[in-house]
């Protein structure tokens, strides 16, 4: 029987509890990786994480509650606070000084407390692998000499702030964006060669990571979806019901949503009168709560704790977004639901769909307006749709099989270990 591999994880968040896309990612990584490996778990806490995921319970109170729980699989080290988020105006006040000096990446998450956590760790030499889930933490490599280490890349954050800045209307806010792109672009390049191997959420990904610096070790471990939890429903949807889930304070389903209400929502409606829009995520922005005031049609609901109804009642699951990076959870969870679903093609980058097979693409409004209504009228082509996807993912994108694969990834790298 194979050794098992001891892994450190540290991650930028309490990966608990799993309701949205990082947390999600990283929650089920995790887990899977515990079935092949022993896992500790350490890193930081996002505070507004927390208040969104336990509204009005006391913090403290709630990462025990994500630390008990993550507990049944993986041993929990130290979780810190994020020395930046605790300064008064420490938002501002990070990008102010980020003007100069270290980049807002890389000073986000600089905390003395981490790195005497992170020592004293190391000090114990009890590791085969640690793996940093971000390259905000990359900065925390060098205390584990002699060790292997993986670094994760959730999106190409370089090459996803240089797209945003490419989409930002306003001169100021593109000048920074571009100015701060091109500086972690630099950085990536700089700590990119510190790891033994980079793990990435897509072959697009990877391709970009090679792109930024030559690694012969860069893997694809994709975004996947829990096929148990997510399954169809045994009750038909809501006749003409659209539905969309997103953290609506996350910058590209913000502007999938300012879209699709201003510029193809109208039309859907002067061709399906009784059509309806739900918006499933936590903090969305007052235009939008506005906007469900006005036309009854949209319903913003929030955060909830459990999307699976809100799927269950989407005829078609509309996913409108054109910016950002990284493979798409919120994608794979309405696939896994046998859901139809209408999408950027953006929304799929990183996925092997194939548009008219899996999904249907829609660019413009245009797009959006003469796909649509047709959809909600062919049952055989919803089914047909929903069919595919669900089988897609089942075969590609299991969390179980996709947690093995990382924890293959890891123990080859552990193998390579200099004695």
């Amino acid at each position: 029987m194979a050794k098992r591999s001891r892994v450190l994880w540290v991650s930028h968040l309490v990966p608990y509890p799993p309701k949205s896309g990082v947390l999600l990612r990283s929650y089920h990584l995790v887990r899977e990786l515990s079935r092949h490996a022993d896992v500790d778990l350490t890193g930081f806490v996002q505070t507004a994480w927390l208040d969104r995921c336990f509204p009005g319970q006391e913090r403290n109170r709630a990462l025990t509650e994500c630390l008990t729980a993550l507990r049944e699989f993986c041993t929990p080290r130290d979780f810190l606070p994020i020395p930046s988020e605790e300064q008064i105006a420490g938002k501002p006040r990070l990008a102010l000084t980020s003007l100069v000096g270290a980049t807002a990446a890389v000073r986000w998450l600089r905390s003395g407390a981490m790195r005497q956590s992170l020592a004293a760790l190391a000090a114990a030499g009890r590791y085969d692998v640690v793996h940093f889930d971000t390259v905000s933490l990359a900065q925390y490599r060098p205390i584990f000499t002699g060790v292997p280490a993986s670094l994760g890349h959730h999106n190409i954050e370089s090459h996803m702030l240089l797209r945003r800045a490419g989409h930002e209307p306003m001169a100021v806010k593109r000048w920074l964006y571009q100015r701060e792109g091109e500086r972690l672009l630099a950085y990536e390049r700089s700590v990119i060669p510190w790891f033994d191997i980079h793990v990435t959420c897509s072959e697009v990904d990877s391709d970009r990571l090679r792109e930024i610096a030559p690694h012969p070790n860069v893997v694809s471990v994709p975004n996947g979806v829990d096929v148990d939890y997510f399954r169809p429903a045994a009750t038909a949807p809501i006749a003409n019901a659209f539905v969309f889930v997103g953290t609506m304070d996350w910058y590209p389903n913000v502007d999938a949503m300012r879209f699709f209400v201003h510029d193809v929502w109208p039309s859907i409606k002067a061709r399906v009168p009784d059509a309806t829009m739900g918006v499933v995520g936590g903090n969305p922005p007052a235009w939008l709560r506005e906007a469900a005031v006005a036309d009854p049609s949209l319903r913003v609901y929030g955060f909830v704790d459990d999307v699976r109804p809100y799927l269950e009642g989407g005829r078609v699951y509309v996913c409108p977004i054109r910016d950002g990076g990284g493979t798409k959870l919120k994608m794979l969870d309405a696939l896994a639901m046998g859901k139809a679903i209408v999408a950027h093609p953006l929304a799929a980058e990183g996925l092997d769909v194939v548009d008219g097979e899996h999904v249907v693409y829609a660019s413009t409004a245009q797009d959006y307006v003469d796909a649509l209504p047709p959809l909600l009228a062919d049952d055989a082509r919803l089914a047909a749709l929903g069919r595919a996807g669900r089988e897609l993912v089942v075969a590609r994108y299991s969390f179980a099989m996709l947690g093995r694969d990382l924890a293959d990834h890891f123990q080859a790298v552990a193998a390579r270990r200099t004695p």
